[in-house]
């Protein structure tokens, strides 16, 4: 797997594995009491799921970096240098997990499993703007942008739309799983749709026009999904 590069140039570059051990390695004391400094190998191993004999080879190479102090089967410490990349791979992690779960609506496990999966491509400008993006998404969710508009626009759902006409998604009137198929089939606040065909009195299926594809909706999911009309 390549290497990721830290923007600071104090910064070793660390594959995605040994960055893995140096989370570990901070979780483990992050978890522990205050007073705590060290983390032990049997700890680290439990994290990574891998047994205490595959961690010491990953422990000597953090050392020779720089990033830990290592007594061999005895005691681990981070440097300075190595605590702060943690923290910065901890928090990245975080963010990503947030983004998933929060913004895109993911599961919680897929969630995690694709923040850490994602996290060793991050660079350090790219995390700083996702981090202003889900500021920029969560201030204007504040600001209720994505509510429906004032009572002069028609609103109405997909199934009850006439083929031809175009809307904007507004909100999706539905929870768990079909939220979920919903969103994952692109249908997200401020998505243009255009309704192909089906009609309320005729169809069970509904086909829309959606960011330069097309997506076959049933009556339940098309009823779920709350447009304004562009009249």
């Amino acid at each position: 797997m390549p290497e990721t590069t830290p923007e600071s140039p104090d910064f070793p570059r660390l594959s995605s594995s040994l960055e893995a051990y140096l989370k570990a390695i901070w979780q483990v004391l992050h978890r522990s009491s205050p007073d705590s400094h060290f983390a032990r190998v049997k700890d680290i191993a439990a994290i990574r799921g891998v047994k205490p004999g595959s961690v010491s080879p990953a422990m000597g190479k953090l050392a020779k970096l720089g990033l830990i102090v290592y007594e061999r089967r005895n005691s681990i410490s981070l440097t300075d240098n190595g605590k702060a990349i943690a923290e910065k791979l901890a928090h990245r992690e975080q963010l990503l997990n947030e983004f998933f779960e929060d913004i895109l609506q993911i599961p919680g496990p897929q969630a995690r499993d694709q923040a850490i999966a994602v996290q060793h491509c991050l660079s350090d400008a790219s995390t700083l703007r996702l981090e202003r993006l889900i500021k920029h998404i969560r201030q204007q969710s504040e600001a209720d942008i994505f509510l429906p508009s004032p009572t002069t626009s028609v609103e109405v759902t997909i199934s009850e739309m006439v083929p031809g006409q175009r809307g904007i998604v507004r909100h999706i009137r539905a929870h768990g799983e079909l939220n979920h198929q919903l969103i994952d089939m692109g249908l997200l606040p401020d998505s243009n749709i255009r309704l192909i065909s089906g009609s309320m009195e005729s169809s069970t299926t509904f086909v829309v026009a959606l960011q330069g594809f097309e997506i076959t909706l049933t009556n339940d999911q098309a009823s779920a999904v709350v447009v304004t009309l562009l009249l």
